[in-house]
């Protein structure tokens, strides 16, 4: 059986990028395809914890607005009870079965992917950009890296997680994508901005 066709959702603005090499102070990537997973339950419960470090291959973070990585799985903290998974698209089906099969006790395991999609940003003025879309404080003092926060980015919304001083995740709704895309590409001009699409 083959596999289904799928776009990444900035597929048809990143074909028209126009990319200025002599001056790119920003650089904007959309992910691979990547699994989203949205996991509920209680932090406390040491049971819950080994479950998802069995079935992930990395723990939950351990502080909050913070993420753990390890072997292109991610774990983003959302909330005291919450959390984001970011995995191989390949490995969806098989991390949920696999933290299920490890834990039965009270959860949520709810794949997202369809609504989300990963972009990073990275460059010479990324901190500048950020400071023009969101009012969250992202000067390195309070902003440092391995922090994730959640909020207003560009009049929408998104979580941006700090990966080095220069680079950035955000994971945004698809329903945004276009929207900030464009949004972004007009607020970096005055920096040199390029897109594309990266894959694994």
């Amino acid at each position: 059986m083959s596999e289904p066709y799928v776009q990444l959702p900035l597929h048809h603005c990143l074909l028209q990028t126009e990319v200025k090499p002599h001056k790119v102070g920003i650089t904007l990537l959309e992910d691979s395809l990547k699994g989203h997973i949205n996991i509920k339950g209680n932090a406390l419960d040491d049971e819950f914890q080994a479950a998802v470090n069995k079935a992930f291959g990395v723990g939950l973070p351990g502080e909050p607005l913070s993420f753990t990585s390890r072997d292109k799985v991610t774990i983003y903290w959302l909330a005291p009870d919450e959390w984001l998974a970011i995995v191989d698209y390949s490995q969806l089906a098989t991390k949920q079965h696999a933290f299920l099969g490890h834990y039965a006790g009270h959860c949520s395991v709810v794949d997202v992917s369809g609504g989300q999609t990963l972009l990073l940003l990275s460059g010479d003025a990324v901190q500048q950009l950020l400071q023009k879309a969101c009012v969250y404080d992202v000067h390195p003092d309070c902003f440092p890296v391995g922090k994730c926060v959640q909020t207003n980015f560009a009049k929408a919304t998104a979580l941006i997680a700090k990966r080095s001083a220069q680079q950035y995740e955000l994971v945004i709704r698809r329903s945004f994508a276009d929207y900030i895309y464009y949004w972004l590409a007009d607020a970096a001009c005055e920096y040199g901005f390029s897109a594309q699409a990266v894959s694994d």
